[in-house]
């Protein structure tokens, strides 16, 4: 019993609650930039303005968008449009990059 009252004493006195949820706060923050680079290096291998080639990009990203983030409500059929938009905004944005200036 005393061991438990330790651990839970040693938790509290540590803040380990906040550290907690910092630590996610930076793990969702972190995740935008790497899903940035990821559709900037995908944009290199496929032409992102080519339809066939940004329908493949746009589900796929529709898809990360459901898993990474299920707590936007996005997966049922009510929040596809939704998804669309934000699929189309992320390639929009990457079409618009010019790799050549980078």
């Amino acid at each position: 019993m005393s061991f438990g009252v330790h651990v839970l004493r040693e938790f509290l006195r540590n803040r380990c609650q906040v550290r907690a949820a910092g630590l996610a706060y930076t793990t969702l923050l972190a995740l935008i930039p790497l899903l940035a680079v990821s559709i900037a290096v995908a944009s290199l291998m496929f032409d992102v303005k080519k339809p066939e080639n940004r329908q493949k990009l746009s589900k796929g990203l529709e898809d990360m968008v459901n898993y990474v983030a299920p707590a936007l409500g996005l997966e049922d059929s009510d929040g596809e449009a939704q998804r669309v938009k934000v699929a189309g905004d992320i390639l929009t944005f990457v079409g618009n990059i010019d790799f050549g200036a980078i």
